[in-house]
């Protein structure tokens, strides 16, 4: 029975990937599911997909959850462009036996903004997300993921929805090396009316190595390379990350994709404290670039707070 789930996994999961290496090339819509859901991701400028245990590997490979051995509960407050606001939350649950089960809602918006058009009124732009998760172990050293999300958009008086789906599965070489693959945002077009872009459909391969860890100090490097296929577009993602006495930890990132002009430093700062016994909490902070076809917009805050316990 666990070969027979092992290997039920690995055939989704390749069948997702062929699917997306010859889907078609377009915009893509929903662009919300390509957000980075916490602080921490965001200060490795998203490299992230081979990480384990964490609650924010649901935006990168579902199967980061597998291994989560306590509640955790996050939420992150992003300052954005245009006074552009994000919030997230989410709350992920080990389950004994089964897996790790989690849910989340995203949610971002923007002022009215006037078109200057007489007679014409203002137009509001909301996206939402409200997602469910599941991860398990497979066998010793591969876990598998999957993420189910609803995609809600409002842009003036028009509406817009769809379902999107991840798979996600990945494998412990050892204590210090890990690699996963993620197919993320498989779904429908994303339609205001008759016109429809298609979701913005990525795969990723991702390899995490711990070169030092002495007691509780430790440095960890990340890669990710992920296609973006609805935009035809490669994305190369490092990250390096150092704790110390995991209370404190030193984050940097770079990301560069050539067909976009997207190129920058990202960089962060996480905190771990006890506050009783059993009961953690985290907070994290980033700093971002935003860049678009060369031109500097302006930096992006990230602030999130968890608890686990």
């Amino acid at each position: 029975m666990r070969f027979g789930i092992k290997y039920s996994a690995g055939i989704l999961l390749s069948l997702a990937m062929v699917q997306v290496a010859w889907g078609g090339v377009g915009t893509a819509g929903g662009q919300i599911l390509q957000e980075n859901y916490g602080a921490r991701s965001a200060a490795l400028a998203g490299a992230f997909g081979a990480q384990s245990g964490e609650l924010e590997s649901l935006a990168f490979n579902p199967a980061g959850l597998a291994d989560l051995e306590k509640v955790d509960i996050q939420f992150m407050h992003v300052a954005g462009i245009e006074s552009m606001m994000t919030e997230w939350f989410a709350v992920a649950v080990p389950a004994s036996g089964l897996g790790s089960l989690a849910a989340q809602v995203l949610y971002r918006g923007q002022p009215s903004v006037d078109n200057q058009v007489a007679g014409e009124s203002a137009v509001d732009s909301k996206e939402l997300v409200l997602g469910i998760s599941f991860a398990r172990p497979i066998v010793a050293g591969i876990s598998a993921g999957f993420n189910a999300q609803f995609l809600s958009l409002t842009l003036g008086p028009a509406n817009a929805s769809a379902l999107a789906f991840d798979l996600g599965a990945q494998y412990a070489l050892n204590d210090s090396t890990r690699f996963g693959l993620a197919v993320r945002h498989l779904g429908d077009e994303v339609k205001y009316h008759s016109a429809g872009d298609a979701l913005p459909t990525v795969a990723t391969a991702s390899a995490l190595w711990i070169p030092y860890q002495e007691g509780t100090h430790y440095l960890s490097t990340e890669l990710d390379l992920e296609r973006q296929i609805s935009e035809n577009n490669w994305v190369t993602h490092a990250g390096l990350e150092y704790w110390f006495k995991r209370l404190l930890a030193l984050r940097l990132g770079y990301v560069y994709s050539a067909a976009r002009s997207i190129a920058g430093v990202t960089a962060g700062v996480g905190f771990k404290f006890k506050v009783t016994a059993g009961v953690d909490m985290n907070l994290d902070y980033s700093l971002q670039p935003q860049t678009w076809e060369e031109s500097d917009f302006e930096l992006i805050n990230r602030l999130s707070l968890g608890v686990t316990f």
